[in-house]
């Protein structure tokens, strides 16, 4: 009998549920009785936080041994452990432990402990029970995070579930907080609401405190825990590095980045540097500095690197932010290059460019090559990864401090397979690279961000990491498989595509709070669920961009491709204009053909969106160019306005791509005055320069029929080649090429005396032939 005893209790302990029934007695059969000294416990445990507690009964009983398992009527589980200790033929100790209890969601659990004893002989049991009542409370940490000075902190709210009708009440010994306890019997909820009073408080620290909840009925209490952050002032410019270049056809030696503070209130600020070629000047209103570099004074040919510091003028007001710049100045003109690597595939998923340095790495087997965008040279190959192992997961620190990468290894020894992740970083200004060890992050790295002043590490997971991927926080309670993630740096926000439900593509935004202080440094709360209103329930959103400021949204989807936000709701603004011609040069008799599209998801396919750092976005579309045999399909980058208007186009295929295959990857570097375009048909890296923007897309006559003359207007083209050509349609107005000014458009109105009064169109269409660049300005003639 006591075999089969010890055999229940054993599956009992492995965690699993036995029905037990108890017989009773009868005249024929043996009395059995069991006690113990406890009828009820109760756990308080921290969410994300292992559990140690240990809750001990004391049990004594007559009887063939003793079951421990759950009760038929309560619910199992799995996650709480049994054990035994000083086991007598009729007492034992019992400890009910929590086992991962840091992987549960935040809530209040009940189950039912049953210990029994008695006796089994075949079909015959005879057993009596004792039951505890057993509820826990995973609590999720009351977080304040606030910034000293702050006066106004949002309240904290956390909703429990309430299984029974029995009352609860709350109470806390701190005096600045005040907890607020509502119950819902319909929806079996609890919710507490806790508000911190702050005005006590002066020194930056974390303070802590408790909320105790007690039922009522039962007097059971269980603990949550409190912790308010007062956390540090942080200076911050808009852009972590800023990088200027000078040459004879790309000019950007002057630009504006804007000062703020995550405190969100006036602090006086000055910006110094040690670069005798840097002049800094602050702009009225005092969120604004001009940043100017003087050529004459760097060496040619080189990039010139320094450093801006923006310091409180109140000693110990503000943490003090560095801003990295970056010169290059050349007299060469620069031009696309091109990286063919023969042989050599590029490895999945590791390209990535410098944005202080004109240096881009590329991943191939074990090795990363770096290469200069201007040149194309191979400047360094270095070895990352154990041999037979492919370097890949590139992401690059946001001012080309430190670059992030993996390598899978794969063993095999006595027929068994074993895999091992390496995660290294390399050190770019030396070019040493270090393996992370003791890493604890769950996803791959996805990039790099900077909330609040702050930088960390955001896997592809949504969750956050330090720089030696350390996990610093999980959102459980929302966790999803995030189809893409963007970061709306300057609102401390962050964007996800959610395709998990098949049927209905939703964008999910999430506010981010940072603290120095508190036990999660960075945390994240869902703030909005979003389905654009223009897109069927059953189609999904492919990529998403979103600027810094989180008010311009850019999609890839069949029916949106623009969302605007203004901090509360969103409008889905449709799509954005695509192109209407497709231009090819003609190498046979270097003239451009000039073919008419139509925009229709059978020629234009849309396949991934980017931002550069001027938050202008960059569409990646296939096109099937009309008039062609066999079809060509050319892959184009089509530039857009911050206003979304489309400014300019550039090729980035050779006309053999596939139809519906997104050929490219791009990103930038130097100030998006390059965009590196990894062609993956072709296995080719393109660094090519930024399409040329003209300074306006439409042009204005406004000319009297009774006295006609001749009236010019001039585009500055900006970035172009200087062999570009136009194309007109209309013969009112003729096109040229200033001599001395090359990148100069003059538009002349000509004999426009015959048309009569009214109203004329026209389209001017600059190609650059060098870059495969395009980009039109609509005229319109008003003769009155």
């Amino acid at each position: 009998m006591l075999k089969n005893m010890l055999t229940i209790r054993n599956i009992l302990l492995a965690g699993l549920l036995v029905v037990l029934q108890s017989c009773g007695s009868s005249s024929d059969k043996e009395s059995y009785t069991i006690s113990a000294d406890k009828t009820s416990l109760t756990f308080s445990a921290v969410a994300q936080e292992k559990s140690t507690q240990s809750l001990k009964v004391d049990v004594e009983f007559s009887g063939d041994g003793l079951l421990v398992g759950f009760s038929p009527d309560s619910t199992p589980l799995s996650w709480i452990k049994f054990r035994t200790e000083n086991v007598t033929q009729n007492s034992a100790t019992v400890y009910i432990e929590l086992v991962d209890s840091e992987l549960y969601r935040p809530n209040l659990y009940e189950t039912k402990i049953r210990l029994s004893t008695g006796a089994i002989e075949g079909t015959d049991i005879n057993l009596v029970h004792h039951d505890i009542d057993v509820s826990i409370l995973i609590a999720q940490t009351v977080s304040f995070k606030t910034i000293a000075g702050k006066t106004n902190v949002p309240s904290q709210t956390t909703t429990l579930i309430n299984s029974t009708d029995d009352t609860w009440e709350a109470s806390t010994t701190a005096a600045w907080l005040t907890p607020v306890l509502t119950q819902d019997t319909e929806t079996k909820t609890l919710t507490l609401t806790s508000t911190a009073d702050v005005s006590s408080f002066s020194s930056l620290d974390v303070y802590q405190t408790e909320i105790t909840l007690k039922n009522t009925v039962t007097n059971e209490e269980f603990v949550i825990p409190v912790e308010l952050g007062l956390d540090n002032t942080y200076l911050f410019a808009n852009q972590p590095h800023v990088a200027l270049v000078s040459t004879p056809n790309s000019n950007i030696t002057e630009t504006i980045i804007s000062i703020s503070n995550n405190a969100e209130k006036v602090i006086n600020w000055t910006a110094t540097t040690t670069a005798d070629w840097l002049t800094l000047t602050p702009l009225a209103g005092g969120n604004a500095l001009k940043i100017s570099a003087d050529t004459s004074k760097v060496t040619e040919n080189e990039t010139s690197l320094a450093d801006i510091s923006i310091e409180s003028n109140t000693t110990n007001e503000a943490i003090t932010d560095v801003v990295s710049v970056s010169l290059f100045h050349s007299t060469t003109l620069t031009e696309k290059q091109d990286i063919a690597l023969n042989s050599d595939l590029i490895n999945a998923n590791a390209i990535a460019t410098s944005p202080s340095q004109p240096l881009v790495y590329v991943g191939v087997n074990n090795e990363i090559k770096v290469f200069n965008i201007y040149t194309g040279e191979l400047l360094n190959t270095l070895i990352a990864s154990p041999e037979g192992t492919q370097v890949a997961q590139f992401v690059m620190h946001p001012q080309g401090t430190y670059l992030l990468a993996q390598a899978t290894e794969t063993t095999t020894s006595d027929d068994e397979t074993s895999t091992v992740t390496h995660r290294y970083k390399i050190n770019l200004a030396d070019n040493t690279l270090n393996e992370i060890e003791d890493w604890t992050i769950v996803a791959t790295p996805d990039r790099i961000v900077r909330l609040s002043g702050r930088y960390f590490v955001l896997t592809s997971a949504f969750e956050f990491a330090d720089e030696n991927l350390k996990q610093l926080y999980f959102n459980v309670a929302d966790a999803f498989d995030p189809t893409k993630i963007v970061v709306a740096e300057l609102s401390n926000s962050i964007f996800a595509i959610d395709n998990s439900d098949t049927n209905l593509s939703q964008i999910k935004r999430f506010k981010v709070e940072v603290n120095d202080y508190t036990k999660e440094k960075v945390a994240t709360s869902l703030t909005h669920t979003y389905h654009p209103t223009n897109l069927p329930d059953e189609e999904p959103i492919i990529d998403l961009a979103v600027t810094n400021d989180e008010k311009n949204l850019y999609l890839v989807s069949k029916t949106s491709e623009w969302l605007s936000f203004d901090g509360t709701n969103f409008t889905d603004n449709g799509l954005l204009a695509k192109e209407e011609t497709v231009l090819r040069a003609d190498q046979a008799t270097e003239t451009i053909v000039n073919e008419d599209i139509t925009s229709s998801e059978d020629n234009i396919v849309t396949h991934s969106v980017y931002l550069n750092s001027l938050n202008q976005p960059h569409y990646i579309r296939t096109i099937k160019v009309p008039n062609t045999s066999p079809t060509l399909y050319e892959t184009h980058i089509n530039t857009y306005s911050t206003q979304q208007q489309l400014m300019a186009s550039i090729s980035a295929s050779n006309n053999t791509q596939l139809f519906n295959v997104s050929p490219v990857d791009i990103s930038f570097s130097l100030s998006a005055q390059h965009i590196i375009a990894n062609d993956k048909t072709r296995n080719n890296v393109t660094f090519n320069l930024a399409p040329f923007i003209p300074d306006t897309l439409e042009v204005t006559f406004n000319v009297p029929l009774s006295n006609p003359q001749d009236e010019q207007f001039i585009v500055n083209l900006g970035n172009i080649d200087s062999e570009w050509q136009a194309l007109r349609n209309e013969d009112w107005i003729a096109v040229s090429k200033e001599t001395e000014k090359p990148s100069e458009l003059i538009i002349t109105l000509v004999d426009y005396n015959t048309l009569g009064s009214g109203i004329y169109h026209d389209e001017i269409i600059i190609y650059d032939v060098a870059n495969l660049a395009s980009a039109t300005i609509k005229v319109v003639l008003n003769v009155e």
